[in-house]
């Protein structure tokens, strides 16, 4: 049996790789065990990992990426916002797994089906 490290789906290609970066893996994890951050609470959580930029960059694209909301506050300094994971991990997980399934039935058809059928009947 051949042992595929990553399925080129074309446009739009769902692998944990092209899910997120590191560091956005290391950011969303922080919110989902701490709930609402702001960047500087991230930053200091991944104590020094990377820069505060970074993790507001960070933040930004995975809010752009609809799996982080934010809310603005306003406090000392000025107008903050604060993050929050839209999904929890579960959810997430969950979400990406039916992406990658969908898109294998959608490149294979049957023969995608017939696996799954084939391998997981009980």
């Amino acid at each position: 049996m051949v042992k595929l490290m990553k399925i080129n789906f074309g446009k739009g290609d769902v692998s944990a790789d092209t899910v997120l970066s590191p560091l956005e893996s290391d950011v969303l994890s922080k919110l989902w065990e701490s709930g609402e951050m702001t960047v500087r609470d991230i930053h200091r959580l991944l104590r020094g990992k990377c820069a505060l930029t970074s993790v507001a960059v960070s933040l930004d694209r995975l809010f752009s990426k609809k799996l982080v909301s934010r809310k603005i506050v306003k406090g000392r300094g000025g107008i903050h916002y604060i993050y929050f994971a839209r999904l929890n991990k579960a959810e997430f997980e969950k979400s990406i797994v039916s992406q990658a399934v969908d898109k294998l039935v959608e490149r294979f058809g049957q023969s995608a089906v017939s696996y799954f059928n084939e391998k997981y009947k009980k």
